[in-house]
């Protein structure tokens, strides 16, 4: 019974540690979708002759 604070700080620290990565990985995956979709964008309009940059 004399290590359980180190055994409640080591679960708090991988439950801390889960959900930080799982709300760093769930804004990374936005962006990366969010840039695909804009591409997709820029490319549709390109092609339309809408905007002629590309």
């Amino acid at each position: 019974m004399e290590h359980i604070g180190n055994y409640l700080g080591i679960i708090a620290l991988i439950i801390i540690g889960f959900l930080a990565i799982k709300k760093i990985t769930s804004c990374l995956f936005k962006a990366v979708v969010g840039v695909i979709l804009l591409a997709i964008a820029a490319y549709l309009l390109a092609n339309t002759g809408i905007i002629s940059s590309f």
